[in-house]
């Protein structure tokens, strides 16, 4: 059964109420639709599953209340909103086809101890800004091989516009077409980085600034 709007309930009745909301570690969940997660969101898996549709929808989007209706942020222009402390720990998720599309997360925020198996993509990321990504890791991920280029393969983690002065500690790709995308960042730390059995390990496009690599 789909435990996507059970969930979109409790998570949107704390919003105004902020708490952490913890998951049963061993739980697992069938995710038919998004999950829209809006600011000052604690939610913690603590090693729960998660399931998609066979790699034909997304997990959690970051989102926001318009005119009472709660609306997700990946598509709208730059600088429409941004969250703060929104915290997404501690979740397994299979079979996505991004397991979390995010944006506008800054002052607080955080996305640790999340691991991704057989998804197109982990995570996608835009306008992100003094936030934490640590111990994150993708096994069998993206879409291409070797020989597709480049700009057709789905880059298993994809930062683009305006992220600036982020961490990003600790994260893992193995046997993926693309493993990392950077386009346009900030004085972004990536330290710890691994891509094991990947066609193409790290892309970086357009105006990085002050990158320290290690």
């Amino acid at each position: 059964t789909d435990d996507s709007t059970a969930i979109q309930k409790v998570v949107a009745h704390f919003a105004e109420n902020p708490c952490v909301i913890e998951f049963d570690p061993l739980a697992k969940h069938y995710i038919a639709n998004p999950i829209i997660i809006l600011d000052c969101t604690d939610i913690r898996g603590n090693g729960a599953q998660l399931f998609g549709n066979n790699r034909l929808n997304d997990c959690f989007y970051t989102g926001y209340y318009v005119g009472g209706v709660l609306t997700p942020l990946y598509d709208k222009p730059n600088n429409t909103k941004f969250l703060t402390n929104t915290k997404i720990k501690g979740f397994r998720y299979t079979y996505f086809k991004s397991s979390m599309k995010l944006r506008g997360m800054t002052q607080g925020c955080a996305i640790e101890d999340v691991r991704s198996f057989q998804c197109d993509q982990h995570l996608w990321s835009r306008e992100h800004y003094f936030c934490t990504f640590r111990q994150s890791y993708a096994d069998w991920c993206g879409t291409g091989t070797q020989e597709t280029p480049v700009d057709e393969r789905t880059s298993v983690y994809d930062l683009w516009e305006l992220n600036g002065m982020i961490n990003i500690e600790t994260i893992q790709c193995s046997s993926s077409s693309l493993a990392y995308t950077f386009y346009s960042t900030q004085a972004t730390a990536l330290k710890q980085l691994d891509a094991e059995s990947c066609a193409t390990a790290l892309r970086l496009r357009g105006d990085i600034e002050n990158p320290e690599i290690s």
